[in-house]
């Protein structure tokens, strides 16, 4: 396995951190409203805590489990 890895530019580099500024922006404004989202849908307001934990519970063992199997396909 080689080591090579290029040089970024300064265009390069503000490309790459202004896509995750978006996607940062895009998170925060979801964050924003989906209690609001969930009220409206019919979502008790006591147990809107539950919608929170969730995703990262989930995250916390999908994550994983992608990674692991993700290695098998790599070149």
């Amino acid at each position: 396995m080689s080591n090579n890895k290029r040089e970024l530019s300064f265009w390069d580099m503000w490309n790459l951190s202004f896509g995750f500024f978006g996607v940062q922006i895009a998170y925060a404004l979801q964050s924003a409203n989906i209690s609001r989202i969930f009220a409206t849908l019919g979502a008790d307001p006591h147990q809107l805590s539950f919608f929170w934990i969730l995703p990262p519970l989930m995250g916390m063992i999908v994550q994983p489990l992608i990674g692991k199997y993700s290695f098998r396909f790599a070149p």
